[in-house]
């Protein structure tokens, strides 16, 4: 008789205890389905110091809620001032407690910069500095991170401030060209011929200091080949800069791919600028659904078209970018614990995702076209945000020239009328350089569209700040004030490829004509106005020369 009441007592417990644990997971489906995981936090060493490489960057990852947090400016490169390796990785170091998510390249780390890696002078002590980054790689607090390493292999020509080499220029763009074909048809007698006779022309000197700078730059891609096999790298991306179908560093570039036997890690892309917005998008933003990502070749033609400074179609560029922002993802930094807690939410919170938007990127390839070739060219795109039901996002990738935005093509449109129609443009350097920039700032305002109050309103102005800096540099400046103030330069006695002292009177100058050539377009001024204590910008020249600038709203005085 005493014994059935400790049964039920028993069975209630039991049976309070499984309804406890049925409420506990039904809070955490709940919280797994609600839950907004935090963004990565991000750390860059950037490919230089250029805004190309610094500003730009950190303007696109703002559009999509993110922040990219780089080295103090005293550690980068300035211009023929390489940069600060003990400096920088200090600055490494001490991120291993502050980001989960780490992109360096290995170009500004180890040798300087861009235009530094592209010396055989900068790779004498590689081994030495490879050595202590392998160490700092290999390290703990480390290997917890996510981490790409990113290599830019030297351009086909040498640097231009190398006074010695580019007296050759010529003769070395034959030379590497020849070295290559040669390579793949050795029997070839005109081509040995042709390589000979260049060979003549070169310094014995000045020949092997352009061999070693391609020998060394494999050594560094093997050993980041290896370092990826050990697990010190999450990925290893080796970029192609500035080359042509055949060529010494395509040579290389295709010797790495053919070492790295498809390893998973492991992803080659042609070029260099691009690069950076392009990886911090694929591993932040995690892009689902490659079928969303679509082209549209404005000149159908050109798309097995290969644009100058490139060693691809326009096709292949493009396809190449895509797979790259698809490919499978390593693991994401943390405990096993919590990847495995990353992934139970990660599939609870799957089916209430948005569905990817569809990407349009529209490609100008051709600069001859007539007015009424342009407007039919236009007309695609007009059809694209017409026949549309779901709104689809579309940028321009305005690849026809080099250095710059298509005048007749953009003229045809109307420069205040470009964002009628596509939401994002670019239109500056290399064809690669344009279309990676598009494809990442689409990726970047998706995101940015999906977030929610006072982020989404900041998302939204970090973009249309961006879009009017994009038609501001790659139109006004570079298709305007740049040719201008070039031969403004040169007749007030200093060249335009490097200004010395008188860089401040070069920025004033810069700030003068941009001024005077923005003013027609009131469109394009920062958001706040003149009246409220804000002047236009503030434009300055990065480096003492004049390729690029620097854009920053600037208070009037």
């Amino acid at each position: 008789m005493l014994a059935m009441p400790v049964k039920i007592r028993a069975a209630s417990r039991k049976t309070l205890l499984w309804l406890l644990l049925a409420v506990f997971s039904a809070v955490l489906c709940w919280w797994g389905m609600a839950l907004s995981p935090p963004p990565l936090s991000i750390a860059m060493i950037p490919l230089d110091s250029r805004p190309v490489n610094t500003d730009l960057p950190r303007q696109l990852a703002e559009i999509g809620g993110l922040h990219v947090e780089l080295p103090p400016a005293s550690l980068l490169d300035r211009f023929l001032t390489p940069s600060d390796y003990d400096g920088l990785m200090a600055w490494l170091k001490d991120q291993a407690s502050d980001s989960d998510f780490l992109v360096l390249h290995v170009n500004e780390l180890l040798f300087g910069g861009l235009i530094h890696s592209r010396s055989d002078a900068q790779y004498q002590d590689a081994d030495v500095k490879m050595a202590r980054l392998e160490a700092l790689l290999s390290s703990p607090e480390f290997l917890s991170k996510k981490v790409v390493l990113v290599y830019v292999l030297p351009r086909l020509l040498p640097s231009q401030y190398d006074p010695d080499m580019w007296a050759y220029e010529g003769a070395l763009r034959s030379y590497s060209q020849l070295r290559h074909q040669l390579s793949e048809n050795p029997g070839s007698p005109s081509l040995g011929k042709a390589l000979e006779a260049q060979r003549s022309i070169i310094p014995r000197e000045i020949r092997l200091r352009y061999d070693t700078l391609f020998l060394r730059a494999d050594q560094v891609g093997q050993q980041l080949l290896v370092w990826a096999k050990q697990g010190l790298a999450d990925e290893v991306v080796i970029g192609l800069d500035d080359a042509a179908p055949y060529g010494m560093n395509v040579q290389v570039f295709q010797d790495l791919q053919e070492a790295s036997q498809g390893q998973a890690p492991i992803h080659f892309l042609h070029g260099a600028d691009e690069l950076a917005p392009l990886i911090i998008a694929r591993h932040a933003l995690a892009p689902m659904d490659p079928g969303t990502l679509r082209p549209i070749y404005l000149t159908p033609a050109d798309e097995s078209l290969v644009p100058p400074y490139e060693a691809i179609s326009l096709k292949e560029t493009f396809e190449e970018k895509k797979h790259f922002l698809y490919a499978a993802r390593e693991h994401e930094p943390g405990s096993v614990f919590i990847r495995m807690l990353g992934e139970i939410t990660d599939r609870l919170r799957r089916p209430r995702r948005p569905a990817a938007q569809i990407k349009y990127v529209a490609i100008h390839s051709k600069a001859d076209l007539s007015a009424s070739q342009i407007n039919k060219a236009w007309a695609q795109v007009i059809q694209l945000r017409a026949a549309s039901p779901a709104a689809p996002l579309i940028g321009l990738a305005d690849t026809a020239r080099v250095n710059g935005a298509s005048k007749a093509f953009i003229d045809a449109v109307g420069l205040t009328s470009v964002y009628r129609f596509v939401d994002v443009y670019a239109g500056w350097n290399t064809a690669g350089n344009s279309m990676g920039t598009a494809i990442s700032h689409l990726f970047y305002l998706e995101k940015g569209q999906s977030l929610k109050g006072p982020g989404r309103a900041a998302a939204q102005e970090a973009h249309q700040r961006l879009q009017r800096l994009r038609l501001i540099d790659d139109y006004l400046f570079q298709i305007q004030v740049r040719e201008e103030f070039t031969q403004w330069a040169l007749d007030n006695g200093f060249g335009y490829l490097g200004f010395g002292e008188r860089w401040p009177e070069a920025d004033a100058k810069i700030q003068a004509l941009m001024e005077e050539a923005l003013a027609p377009y009131p469109g394009l001024m920062p958001e706040k106005t003149v009246a409220n204590g804000l002047g236009t910008y503030r434009f300055t020249f990065p480096w003492p020369r004049a390729f690029e600038i620097r854009i920053q709203p600037a208070v009037k005085e």
